[in-house]
């Protein structure tokens, strides 16, 4: 949250569990958590308020109160709660403004789920376990993002404590593992193993996933990655690009300028197989021409593109993204490949202007839908943002 808002040059120290979540933190000294910390040496740090999540240590956030820390608890049960906490850590280091922000961006990406999952006209029941043994339902926030993701929880409720005879009862299609504090390493193969579940559809049918803890169990900010994750579970048709628009935002990390342009294009060629040539064109300074920048994929001839010409040049006359079911029959294709069917050209904004575009070959006709144009257009619009001139 403090990352986000802008305020992580004001920390001072952060747990083990803060690095599981955000790998990229600058070098601080870790502590303890609320369950086991040393007062004395949190307080070492003069830190103005100290923050803490469940679980708590009553004797351990006592002596931190009685040692003079100014001391917030953070306690969600509900989506809803995890909001109001959002918007009160921004109000007591005087960031509102950059919480309310985060928090409509937050409800928007969940909506963008919810109307995708809606979409499908399917409703999987869903078993989400936190807690393999004694067996543990995920919270309440994560049955909320279950049934935005188009699911629905069983057996209800969530956030205690499950005997196996329930879940088999309540026949879930879907089984999600999300183990407190293991990452992803939540074993399927013990799932499937106890006795009696080889009766749920769920274990019959193969649909065990497992899910990073942290995208389930941290009441942040994070839980985005967790809707999104569920979306591709649950509805796969539907959810595949919003995962990898969250991937593609997490290489990128704080890439601006060249260094983005190389990660995009990296990351778009290695994740998509019917992108068989990516590439980013430049506007020159008159605005007159393209030209190539980085690319991978077969040497391209056209290393310069007017913009008067070409598919390339009518995205930019355009200042929208141009897909080409058949080039071969459209008469502004530059031939570049006799391999190449179609192709895709997204412009690049930036300060009101279009800066450059990314261009797609791929050897299959028609290879490019909806979806991968919401996928490019979302690349466009991240480079368009840290684009350097």
């Amino acid at each position: 949250m403090l990352l986000a808002m802008g305020a992580g040059d004001r920390l001072v120290a952060v747990t083990k569990w803060c690095k599981d979540v955000c790998p990229d933190l600058p070098s601080l000294p870790e502590l303890d958590d609320c369950w086991t910390a040393d007062p004395q040496t949190v307080m070492q740090y003069r830190p103005d308020l100290v923050i803490g999540s469940v679980p708590y240590s009553a004797d351990v956030t006592g002596k931190l109160i009685a040692a003079g820390a100014r001391f917030v608890a953070k306690n969600p049960a509900r989506l809803s709660d995890v909001f109001l906490e959002i918007e009160m850590i921004g109000r007591l280091i005087g960031e509102t403004e950059a919480a309310l922000s985060l928090v409509a961006a937050f409800r928007a990406r969940l909506e963008e789920v919810r109307k995708l999952a809606r979409s499908t006209g399917t409703r999987p029941r869903v078993w989400s376990e936190s807690w393999p043994n004694p067996l543990i339902a995920s919270p309440t926030w994560v049955a909320e993002l279950i049934a935005i993701a188009g699911g629905e929880f069983v057996p209800a409720p969530a956030a205690r404590r499950v005997e196996d005879h329930e879940v088999i009862a309540a026949q879930p299609e879907v089984i999600v593992l999300a183990w407190a504090a293991t990452g992803d390493r939540a074993d399927p193969a013990k799932v499937i193993a106890r006795p009696g579940w080889a009766t749920v559809p769920a274990v019959r049918d193969a649909r065990v996933h497992v899910i990073r803890d942290e995208w389930l169990n941290t009441p942040s900010l994070i839980l985005r990655r967790g809707a999104e994750a569920l979306l591709e579970i649950l509805h796969p048709e539907v959810g595949m690009t919003l995962s990898l628009e969250s991937r593609l935002e997490s290489a990128l990390d704080n890439a601006q300028g060249a260094k983005a342009i190389e990660k995009v294009v990296g990351f778009l060629k290695a994740n998509l197989p019917h992108y068989n040539w990516v590439g980013v064109y430049l506007m020159d300074g008159n605005g007159n021409e393209l030209i190539l920048g980085p690319y991978l994929g077969k040497p391209s001839p056209h290393t310069r593109i007017p913009i008067d010409q070409g598919i390339c040049g009518a995205a930019v006359r355009e200042g929208a993204t141009v897909i080409v079911d058949d080039v071969n029959s459209d008469p502004r294709y530059l031939a570049c490949s006799i391999e190449t069917k179609s192709e895709i050209v997204a412009p690049i904004w930036s300060n009101g202007r279009v800066v450059g575009e990314i261009d797609i070959d791929s050897d299959r006709p028609a290879a490019f839908k909806e979806a991968d144009r919401k996928l490019v257009e979302f690349a466009a619009g991240l480079l368009g943002a840290r684009w350097e001139s």
